[in-house]
């Protein structure tokens, strides 16, 4: 299974509000057409929660999940796509800056099973090119405790693909998710434990909140 990530900028001239009205809908209903997803889902930005994080340069974050890497790369030929999203995106996205990353993704805690409706805060930490071992972690039992620290419900690491990769860097080093109830869960983990939150966005490039609008969620198979 491959996941990929397309992070999105929004175009200048579209307000915050708009940009997020028009990605639910109609993108997310004209992404329903493309026949080869597995999964499919929207995080939409929230403010920032401080901690030493930037505001990032994206507005959201899409994910999508392919059976395989060759159907990933074959989507940008798909009719579905070019005549549906594609033709739409230009319309609040600025395309000349958006971004796209090919990943494995590893769950690092699944948690309990994910709802398509169900609420709750995303944060998604974005490493920088090589996947160092200092962003990454240096083992999966210390990138665990991390999340358990502050209180994650949730946690997953995606690495670029290898084989996506055999001849050119990515643009990122790799996405880190965690999950929290709400926004108020996920403060108090990160007042209770400073050292742990620092550890968690030490040098990463940056690092969006986000809540999750699952436009297509039909099994455990893409939630890990």
């Amino acid at each position: 299974m491959i996941k990929v990530f397309a992070l999105i900028p929004r175009r200048p001239d579209v307000p915050v509000d708009e940009f997020h009205d028009h990605w639910r809908h109609p993108h997310g209903d004209l992404a329903l057409r493309i026949t080869t997803m597995q999964g499919y889902l929207q995080s939409h930005r929230l403010a920032s929660p401080g901690g030493g994080l930037a505001d990032p340069i994206y507005e959201g974050i899409a994910e999508v999940w392919f059976e395989d890497l060759a159907t990933a790369a074959g989507m940008g030929e798909d009719p579905d796509y070019l005549e549906g999203c594609h033709a739409d995106e230009p319309l609040f996205i600025d395309v000349d800056r958006l971004a796209f990353l090919m990943t494995e993704q590893q769950v690092l805690v699944a948690g309990p099973p994910v709802a398509q409706d169900a609420p709750g805060v995303k944060l998604l930490v974005l490493l920088p090119g090589g996947g160092s071992d200092e962003a990454v972690g240096s083992s999966v039992e210390q990138q665990r405790e991390l999340g358990d620290r502050l209180g994650a419900t949730r946690h997953v690491l995606c690495l670029p693909s290898a084989e996506a990769y055999a001849d050119a860097a990515p643009p990122y080093g790799g996405i880190r998710e965690l999950w929290w109830p709400d926004r108020r869960a996920l403060e108090a983990g990160r007042d209770a434990e400073p050292d742990a939150w620092t550890s968690l966005v030490r040098g990463a490039t940056e690092a969006l909140l986000a809540t999750e609008h699952r436009v297509l969620w039909p099994s455990a198979r893409v939630s890990g």
